[in-house]
């Protein structure tokens, strides 16, 4: 998809929604009070491996993909979205072809330890809107202590939330907020 056909779209919303929907999805408003900046130029590298490495493992495991019914993720490349205009950090392409809205994260984990996964209903709310207004899936990737596993996000499905967030190291005001739980065994984990 490409800059125009983004552009496109987001004028239809606009007409469809009054006013607000898939331009307010992607850019941050005007007035908008932006909390302070945590991502560190550490955070970025280690990012970065991971997407590195989601480029890695799915080319390996491209024949596990289509029996998963994933095929959409064979061979993609992470690419980092501007920061200032979405609302998601990335989105996978094959070529030039967005494949997927992505929302990549690492946790200091295993796979196993806790039965479920925390994401911000923000997040989540970016990435479900992205893909129905351009039909293209919304991919959670989590980098484990043990391992590289992946959420497709079913648009059909209500996942529990709760407002919580990080209540242990709580950096800010803005830490403490809804958030969606995504069991661990919905996760398929690669390798």
């Amino acid at each position: 998809m490409d800059d125009g056909s983004i552009a496109q779209l987001a004028r239809a919303s606009e007409r469809h929604s009054g006013g607000s929907g898939f331009k307010s999805l992607c850019s941050h408003q005007e007035g908008e009070r932006m909390r302070p900046w945590y991502e560190t130029s550490s955070d970025l590298e280690a990012e970065n491996a991971v997407a590195g490495e989601i480029l890695g493992l799915t080319s390996k495991y491209k024949d596990w993909l289509n029996d998963l019914g994933a095929g959409f993720m064979a061979d993609i490349a992470m690419r980092k979205l501007p920061v200032m205009t979405y609302k998601l950090d990335w989105c996978a392409t094959r070529g030039k072809n967005i494949m997927a809205w992505a929302e990549l994260k690492r946790r200091k984990i295993t796979f196993n330890q806790y039965p479920d996964i925390m994401i911000s209903v923000h997040k989540m709310a970016a990435g479900r809107e992205l893909a129905i207004h351009t039909g293209i899936n919304f991919v959670i990737f989590i980098a484990f202590l043990d391992g590289l596993g992946f959420h497709v996000v079913d648009l059909d499905k209500t996942y529990p939330m709760e407002y919580g967030g990080r209540t242990v190291a709580t950096r800010d005001s803005a830490d403490i907020e809804p958030v969606c739980y995504i069991g661990v065994d919905q996760f398929f984990l690669f390798g």
